[in-house]
């Protein structure tokens, strides 16, 4: 009878550095898809808020939320809470852990942020509210240090699929400005409350994007360096936002990334 010949060691050799070889091959493209899987999500999140934002501002004949800070929150998750219990929601894919707060060692692009109000409940997130999209008592002149006549007080507005409603964001809201700096580095904190809060949305999600729902109830990805060219607020002024090659002078991490001058 003819004996059976196993594998010898050479050839195994040979098995395994070919497997190897394949390995090293794939597993960038897989980490690729990994990513843009993640982005969709991301993006399917802001388009379900985005739904969900249509459905409160129809209710309230087109109005953002109006607190007064006493009885009622300034705070849109508080706002928004009836409308959704999906919890998963508040969470971009890339900034999902909840043992990664802002003041986390990750840095802020890849840490989550947390609300407690009234009732003691705690929110937690990686969205974040552009704090002009708000409608305060008439009686208020300023909030959080901007005057209100800056406010969109409701959705009917001229241009609102280039204003920013709810981004990924290091904190649950910001004001940004056309003075805004830009992060020293990728993660780099916002140290001030009202100042700067461009830092809180210029996060490195999604390869050189993050992904943002506008008023006009669409939701898109937008280049960290067109974060600059998005009508912030009523009186926004493009002419003195900072440039491409300017935001590369005061970053030089956004230098890998697409201008939109």
């Amino acid at each position: 009878m003819r004996k059976k010949r196993g594998f010898t060691l050479v050839e195994l050799l040979v098995v395994i550095a070919i497997i190897a070889l394949l390995m090293s091959i794939l597993m960038p493209a897989l980490a690729r898809v990994r990513k843009q899987t993640k982005a969709i999500i991301c993006l399917a999140n802001l388009r379900q808020w985005a739904l969900i934002w249509q459905l409160y501002t129809t209710d309230y004949e087109g109005y953002f939320n109006a607190g007064d800070g006493i009885v009622n929150s300034f705070e849109w998750m508080e706002t928004i809470h009836p409308y959704t219990k999906e919890k998963d929601l508040y969470f971009c894919p890339e900034a999902s852990n909840i043992s990664y707060l802002w003041e986390g060692p990750r840095g802020m692009t890849t840490s989550v942020w947390m609300w407690r109000y009234g009732s003691g409940e705690e929110f937690y997130g990686s969205y974040g509210i552009n704090e002009f999209c708000f409608d305060p008592p008439r009686t208020m002149c300023e909030i959080w240090e901007h005057p209100t006549s800056l406010n969109w007080r409701h959705v009917n507005y001229r241009g609102a699929g280039n204003i920013p409603m709810l981004v990924g964001c290091s904190w649950a809201g910001g004001a940004p400005n056309h003075s805004d700096e830009p992060p020293l580095f990728e993660g780099d904190r916002y140290e001030q409350m009202y100042n700067n809060n461009m830092k809180r949305f210029c996060l490195n999600r999604h390869d050189g994007h993050v992904n943002g729902a506008f008023m006009d109830f669409s939701a898109r990805k937008i280049g960290l360096k067109e974060l600059w060219k998005l009508q912030w607020h009523r009186e926004y002024d493009f002419k003195l936002a900072p440039t491409g090659e300017q935001l590369d002078d005061m970053a030089s991490w956004l230098k890998n990334f697409k201008d939109y001058d």
